[in-house]
């Protein structure tokens, strides 16, 4: 069957996979793990696309609210602006240690320092003895704050 006769949900559905509760693109993937399809000619995010067939064309950003990258299911995705989509972005900084969001170690204090970023700046919010004291200190400032905050990082059960 040739792309023009294809409907857009036909081919993007022949490419997927039911994982939990994702519907996950399993063609061509960019190295860090969007969907991507050659669509009218030219290489397209498939999160895009799809957010763009069911609510027009995007004016910021299409944020995936599972967290999973490669997911199209349209009730996972919203859009936001790109200071909205970088301020909650699931995927932590590479040098992160405490292995929770906005938790980090102070020298100074000898204790774990929780910050967030608010209006795109850095806010300081306090500090903790442990680790999971400083997560639910920026949970608890995200849920009262951050209407928008990722829904798995507020589940978040990882490191003790």
């Amino acid at each position: 069957m040739s792309t023009e006769t294809t409907s857009y949900t036909d081919r993007v559905l022949s490419r997927t996979e039911q994982v939990g509760e994702c519907v996950v693109w399993t063609g061509a993937r960019t190295k860090s793990g969007y969907g991507v399809a050659n669509w009218g000619g030219q290489y397209r995010y498939l999160h895009r696309l799809v957010f763009s067939e069911a609510h027009g064309e995007p004016a910021g950003d299409v944020d995936h609210i599972c967290g999973n990258r490669s997911c199209v299911r349209i009730e996972h995705l919203r859009e936001l602006s790109r200071q909205q989509n970088t301020t909650h972005r699931t995927v932590m900084s590479h040098n992160n240690r405490s292995g929770y969001p906005g938790v980090g170690w102070s020298e100074q204090k000898q204790r774990w320092r929780v910050r967030v970023k608010a209006d795109g700046r850095e806010k300081h919010v306090g500090f903790a003895n442990t680790k999971r004291e400083a997560y639910e200190m920026w949970r608890d400032w995200q849920e009262l704050n951050n209407p928008v905050v990722h829904e798995p990082f507020l589940r978040m059960d990882a490191p003790a």
